[in-house]
């Protein structure tokens, strides 16, 4: 089988122009993710009453359902019982006016908060014991502590984390053209069904979604060098 640069050129130049569409539905849920995961996780690893065995609960549902299943159902539900939900609340909106963009935002974030909440509850409990026992000696309340002593530490070690977990978001929104949203891959598709050089259109995709993951993990690395100059300058 030939491979034709100029059909990868061709669905290379179509994909590039929904880049901005890919990161949006990327950074969107991975800000959502970091706020509730983060919370669960706090409430989590502080055994809140009633809410962390619930949460203990949801988070084994989660990560035990494929992202692919999820959206599939979630997008099925959507078409099906939106509407006389949106009438039932009297609503003056139908499922075809709500962009598919939202959902598919909706549903990446569902699917991403089990593993970031994980990753934030493993580097809360990271920390030393003794750390609490520090703050609350020079007359920190928990609260105090927790933001001043806590979670500073938490975030050096979740760093490393929350860059992996951003590429696999980012690789994960490849799934969203199954409800209709224009991304790169849908998009490098398109010249393709003209010419069927599919293989070509595939390598296309594959290309930009290295080079944004390649910028991803540059960035991590960068902040990872960043702050740790700025951990050995506090401790000094």
């Amino acid at each position: 089988m030939n491979i034709h640069p100029g059909e990868i050129y061709k669905s290379f130049l179509y994909a590039a122009r929904f880049i901005p569409v890919t990161l949006y539905i990327t950074l969107v849920p991975l800000l959502l993710c970091n706020v509730v995961g983060g919370i669960i996780a706090v409430l989590r690893v502080y055994r809140i009453p009633v809410l962390s065995s619930i949460l203990d609960f949801l988070i084994s549902i989660l990560k035990g359902i494929p992202a692919v299943l999820f959206l599939v159902a979630t997008s099925l539900l959507f078409a099906t019982r939106f509407d006389s939900l949106a009438k039932l609340l009297h609503l003056g909106i139908r499922a075809r006016d709500v962009d598919a963009v939202y959902l598919a935002i909706f549903v990446l974030t569902v699917t991403s908060i089990p593993s970031l909440s994980e990753s934030f509850r493993g580097a809360l409990l990271s920390v030393p014991r003794g750390q609490y026992e520090a703050g609350y000696s020079v007359g920190m309340t928990k609260v105090q502590t927790f933001f001043r002593v806590i979670l500073p530490q938490a975030f050096f070690v979740i760093l490393p984390s929350l860059t992996n977990n951003t590429i696999g978001l980012l690789k994960g929104t490849s799934l969203v053209y199954m409800i209709g949203v224009t991304d790169i891959l849908n998009s490098a598709l398109k010249p393709a069904n003209a010419t069927y050089a599919f293989l070509e259109s595939y390598i296309a995709a594959a290309i930009i979604y290295w080079i944004l993951c390649a910028g991803i993990e540059l960035i991590g690395k960068g902040l990872e060098v960043y702050f740790g100059k700025y951990k050995r300058g506090a401790a000094l």
